[in-house]
């Protein structure tokens, strides 16, 4: 007997203790069913498929996949994930075929990646708003809109998110369709799993590999990365704004240059939109000083008077 807990539509949680049954076609897929407890808002039977690992005297439960089918509506399948992942993968999948939907899931949920599944298009966009993923598999005929509307709503909020459409359409310029509207690849089913799980890894191996070195400054005093905003001064965490990372990158990528007061003006514009002028910029390099010198050691910012600052990287005179 196993106790698993899954959220359903991102809110509701509930228990389900049930025995489990070896599936016939997979001893390594077990089945569980289980219905609404009283009081609940919705009718739902449920299909837990338990991805198990073997010792002598016991199984682990490793990856769970919950089924939802909602009385009236559209069956939708939620998130599964392997337990103690957090940064792993995520992938949408968007199929209105239960069935593939299902084998989908199951499958690049073994290979490690955190999945979430929609059987229509109003799921998936709500997905959509509100997450972002790495990688989006999205067939074309939903019953209740197309994959190519949702990939026009996918790539302006989220241009990195890869787009894979998986579908029956073999037209030519569904094909062009499809990659106008921003997809990686166009895929005509019926198509083999295998094949394309080997194919998400190698699209997220090649992206991994070209993946932009992260922006950091380090000197052992002075901790700043520009890429995740975080700081820190002899260990000790600093808080930093926008505007100040985006200064502190800027006098660091122009060492023992003097910057003149327009110069920043000028590059400092386009912070949230908002106008930076002579006060403002005499202020924020205070407050910056204030936090980046606060153990009194060396100087990083000097100031040379009738010209600008210059950035001098904590080096002593």
């Amino acid at each position: 007997m196993y106790q698993i807990k899954q959220l359903v539509n991102g809110n509701v949680e509930f228990p389900i203790v049930k025995d489990t049954t070896p599936n016939m076609m997979n001893p390594r897929l077990y089945t569980t069913s289980y219905n609404k407890p009283q009081g609940q808002q919705f009718d739902t039977a449920v299909l837990a498929f338990i991805k198990l690992q073997y010792t002598e005297k016991s199984c682990k439960m490793i990856n769970i996949f919950v089924l939802v089918t909602f009385h009236g509506h559209l069956p939708v399948i939620l998130s599964a994930k392997s337990k103690g992942s957090e940064d792993m993968k995520q992938i949408l999948i968007v199929e209105d075929d239960s069935f593939l939907n299902k084998m989908l899931a199951y499958n690049l949920t073994a290979d490690g990646y955190g999945v979430t599944s929609a059987l229509n298009a109003r799921t998936a966009a709500d997905a959509i708003r509100q997450r972002e993923f790495d990688l989006v598999l999205l067939d074309i005929n939903l019953p209740d809109g197309n994959g190519f509307e949702l990939c026009k709503l996918i790539k302006p909020q989220h241009p990195d998110t890869i787009v894979i459409f998986l579908t029956a359409n073999d037209q030519e310029s569904d094909q062009i369709r499809g990659y106008e509207v921003g997809a990686v690849d166009y895929i005509t089913k019926p198509f083999v799993i295998g094949a394309l799980q080997r194919k998400i890894k190698a699209m997220f191996a090649m992206l991994e590999h070209h993946k932009p070195a992260k922006d950091i400054y380090d000197d052992g005093r002075l901790f700043l990365d520009f890429s995740e905003q975080t700081a820190s001064l002899n260990g000790k965490p600093l808080t930093l704004s926008p505007m100040e990372y985006k200064m502190l990158n800027l006098f660091r990528k122009n060492p023992r240059q003097v910057l003149t007061r327009g110069q920043l003006l000028e590059k400092l514009w386009d912070i949230d939109e908002r106008f930076v002028d002579e006060h403002t910029l005499t202020t924020s390099i205070s407050r910056i000083r204030s936090k980046i010198e606060a153990d009194g050691g060396a100087p990083y910012i000097k100031t040379v008077y009738g010209m600008g600052y210059q950035w001098t990287g904590g080096e002593a005179k």
